[in-house]
């Protein structure tokens, strides 16, 4: 038994370096030290355990090995440890079904499943059993204490030096503020305050928040009609698979993206682009409102705007459609994850598509459709907007390169690579074919045309520990313009850039300052600092106005420091020094949050318009809300009044999942409900404390496969506060139905 608990995660980690290529390093020995604490204190805790109950080794044993190869999955997908923090995923359906069930190698994985279940089932609790468990408590207490003084090395990464589960544990202790980004880093006391900022530093950090025109036109921007704009926002796309851009920088990923470098090398390509922030609902955000995502991982302002179904700031879209423009949003993937179902007409988009409006694929899973029939489908949706209206802005959002990578089996490249590989590769074809077919129907004439990513999936290949970590930062921006001779532009920029910049080549100068950031259409003479976070690396940091790298974890504890070549920011030689200008990174990180409205007296909308249901999958996710946080004891009144469409033959099903704080209090299922069926529900849970994390969501599930609709006449959340609920009294973390029918 001890020895199956120990060689479980080493087994996964030698994996992961034989599947990548990588040599055993001396760094690799403390995550190996590592891994052998963390069993030990499993150890003991199973064998009291197991002594009581049997069938709880099985259990345990069996739930040890599916653990260890969800962290192999993560690192194989992201390339970072996973973060407690986006635990509440795995409630989403999109999520869960479209990714987690998703087994690379489904046989290694059982044969080890059912050799724990053997294990356990088999297991002898001997009669020194106290003993034994105490040299193991023991054991992992000086190992996990010697790990402790074992400093890591920023030359090799933080997956092969550390333990997922001790990762975990820490960050749980600190998940509270961090996540919440109310008490203890905006705070009064809280780690941003305490941190000192000079006029100087604050004169960088308002230049940052401004919008500049001032450079010098590197194009010609005057132009006698408003010209047509289409942004495509390929998923997870990093810079690094551009050879175009990655050559210069001395970086050489396994994809190597054809069509996107004949694209870079023949019209407007921006070799510095960096991306602010990883998840697609921080980056799009970034890239439609001309603004700072949140910089650490606290809620997304775009699940907050969405939640609360109206927005004080301007948007892209919105200032588009103010000056005339047709605006249309359309993604591959279901609109209810994270809420772009109601984000998007906030911003400002006329017209709303996503998964439930495609019936044709060539490939389809939770995520939506495959890439190729994404294309076709946008190529006729925008065909039919260009022919009936003019001007028009146009968004495409990709989900074909987001795990589990969906490639049809009929296309054949690359078949000696992985799905994700061969995920980039069909990419890049598909878009080969849509901006083909754009081009021989003469849909895009005079139109500014956009290519760029949500966020960057990280370098697929052999480089440095620090160049691998920040390829996740590693965007591009690929901009195409009519009759415009190519330019490889080095000059650093960003994705709140993209929004002025369209406004700047659209010449609609004066709501420029609803923006941040500077045009991409013109040059400037004096260098910026720019600035970015990762959710997925737990870390935040700069680039200075000369190009130095300054890395600090999200508590702020210096991390690294590196050095960049001229016109290559990701060229990067570590340095021996720690990171400096902390004070503007943290004034940054401070603003970046933004003015978080009151969560306490306010309603949340979920939803409040039809939901049609369609397609052969039964199960559809209908809405969900990603992270809002609650600042003080509260409670959470939950009010639900539904009305289905369908056919005679057909019922409905509705399932509600809510967590707060990293668990479960309830998931509550309506009854089937036929045609013109109504449920009604009001429910309350008292969060006992503030809450860094709440989240619910709806699932409809189909007895038949025929269409289905839902109508809300209600679906909110309200947060009253304690002092204020004049209802039944409940206990701290109590949840309770008041009316259901």
């Amino acid at each position: 038994m001890t020895a199956y608990v120990i060689l479980i995660p080493l087994f996964w980690r030698v994996f992961l370096l034989v599947e990548r290529g990588q040599h055993f390093h001396s760094h690799d020995a403390r995550g190996l030290m590592a891994d052998v604490a963390v069993s030990l204190g499993f150890i003991t805790l199973l064998i009291p355990l197991a002594r009581l109950v049997r069938i709880a080794s099985v259990f345990m044993l069996t739930f040890w090995s599916i653990l260890h190869y969800a962290i192999y999955e993560h690192i194989v997908a992201l390339g970072e440890l996973p973060n407690i923090a986006h635990v509440g995923y795995l409630s989403d359906p999109t999520f869960f079904f479209g990714s987690v069930l998703h087994v690379t190698h489904p046989v290694v994985l059982l044969t080890l499943s059912l050799a724990g279940a053997w294990v356990g089932w088999h297991l002898r609790v001997l009669h020194d059993w106290r003993s034994r468990t105490v040299v193991a408590l023991v054991c992992c207490v000086g190992q996990m204490t010697a790990v402790a003084f074992w400093p890591t090395s920023i030359k090799t990464m933080p997956w092969r030096q550390q333990n997922a589960l001790i990762e975990a544990f820490v960050a749980s202790a600190e998940a509270f503020p961090r996540a919440t980004a109310l008490v203890d880093v905006i705070g009064e006391s809280g780690i941003l305050a305490k941190i000192d900022v000079s006029d100087a530093e604050l004169a960088i950090v308002n230049r940052a928040f401004a919008s500049d025109l001032s450079g010098q036109t590197r194009i010609a921007l005057d132009r006698a009609e408003r010209p047509n704009v289409l942004l495509i926002v390929l998923e997870s796309v990093c810079g690094a698979h551009i050879d175009a851009i990655c050559l210069p920088a001395g970086v050489k990923s396994r994809v190597s993206l054809p069509y996107l470098d004949e694209l870079a090398r023949a019209h407007l390509c921006y070799s510095n682009f960096l991306t602010h922030q990883g998840q697609t609902n921080r980056g799009l955000y970034s890239i439609l409102a001309g603004d700072f995502p949140r910089l650490t991982t606290a809620a997304p302002k775009m699940a907050e705007i969405a939640g609360r179904g109206a927005s004080a700031r301007s948007f892209l879209p919105g200032v588009l459609r103010k000056n005339g423009y047709a605006t249309a949003f359309i993604q591959a993937a279901p609109l209810g994850f994270m809420m772009k179902d109601r984000f998007m007409p906030v911003a400002g988009f006329q017209t709303v598509l996503g998964d439930a409006s495609f019936d044709h694929a060539y490939e389809r899973n939770e995520w939506g459709v495959d890439d190729l029939a994404f294309f076709e489908e946008a190529f006729d949706q925008l065909k039919a907007i260009a022919a009936k209206s003019n001007p028009w802005f146009v968004t495409l959002l990709t989900a074909g390169t987001h795990h589990p990578f969906l490639v049809p089996d009929s296309y054949r490249g690359h078949a000696d690579e992985t799905e994700r590989v061969r995920s980039f590769y069909y990419a890049d074809e598909a878009l080969r074919w849509f901006l083909g077919k754009c081009e021989s129907e003469n849909v895009l004439r005079d139109a500014l045309v956009i290519v760029t990513s949500d966020e960057s999936g990280g370098l697929i290949g052999s480089a440095g520990a620090v160049t691998r970590r920040m390829s996740g930062q590693w965007g591009f921006a690929i901009v195409i313009i009519p009759g415009e001779p190519p330019q490889m532009i080095t000059e650093p920029f960003c994705q709140s850039d993209l929004a002025l910049s369209v406004m700047d080549y659209v010449q609609l100068t004066e709501d420029a300052s609803d923006f941040i950031g500077r045009s991409m259409f013109r040059s400037y003479a004096q260098p910026r600092p720019l600035f970015f976070g990762s959710t997925y690396g737990r870390f935040i940091g700069m680039f200075d106005s000369a190009g130095t790298l300054h890395v600090f974890n999200d508590r702020f504890k210096p991390l690294y420091s590196a050095d960049t070549a001229p016109n290559a920011l990701f060229r990067i030689a570590p340095r021996e020094e720690e990171p400096d200008n902390l004070g503007v990174l943290a004034a940054v990180v401070r603003r970046s949050l933004g003015d978080r409205p009151p969560t306490t007296g306010r309603v949340i909308r979920l939803a409040d318009r039809p939901f049609l249901i369609g397609g052969e999958v039964r199960e559809t996710y209908v809405f969900g809300h990603q992270y809002f946080a609650i600042d003080q004891d509260a409670v959470l009144v939950i009010e639900l009044d539904v009305v289905i469409s369908t056919s005679e033959e057909n019922r409905v099903r509705l399932q509600h999942r809510f967590w707060v704080g990293g668990s479960y209090p309830s998931k509550f299922t309506s009854p089937w409900l036929p045609d013109k069926g109504r449920y009604r529900i009001r429910c309350v849970y008292r969060t006992g404390a503030p809450q860094p994390e709440v989240f619910l969501n709806q699932v409809a599930l189909r007895e038949q496969v025929t269409d289905a609709t839902i109508r809300f006449d209600r679906a909110t959340i309200t947060v009253v506060p304690v002092s204020d609920w004049d209802g039944p009294d409940l206990w701290p973390r109590e949840f309770r139905i008041l009316e259901e029918d």
